[in-house]
């Protein structure tokens, strides 16, 4: 069933007992890189592992930041992720592993409140196939 049958089919109480099964709370990781082809790749990647539902890539934000001694200045691609809370810590793992910075900014938001379709959409965007 396509995503939009979906939400125009489910109503009432077929909506509350969905949502009462994917309740769990969202997270949103926040991340940089310094290309959009970088970016493109550790989404694709999150989301071929079914670790995100989404990936938002905001290409030139402009970074000031202390590195090795000194200030600097660089434009990154800023990256927000939208995942579930049970797949924060695998996410932020895979996350780490294909980030070519050294030290990535991996920081993870709990989101006090979400759009209840919009958190059942993360929560079978997330569900394994297998």
């Amino acid at each position: 069933m396509q995503i939009a049958e979906k939400w125009t089919t489910i109503r009432g109480t077929k909506m509350q007992q969905m949502l009462s099964n994917t309740m769990e709370k969202m997270v949103l990781i926040v991340t940089t890189f310094s290309t959009m082809d970088d970016a493109d790749a550790a989404i694709s990647h999150l989301l071929e592992r079914r670790l995100i539902a989404c990936g938002s890539a905001m290409p030139g934000m402009t970074s000031t930041y202390r590195w090795n001694g000194g200030v600097e200045r660089s434009t990154e691609v800023q990256v927000v992720l939208k995942t579930l809370h049970s797949l924060t810590e695998a996410a932020s793992q895979a996350l780490a592993e294909v980030h070519p910075y050294e030290i990535p900014e991996i920081v993870c938001i709990d989101v006090g409140h979400a759009h209840a379709p919009y958190l059942a959409w993360v929560a079978d965007a997330c569900r394994s196939t297998t």
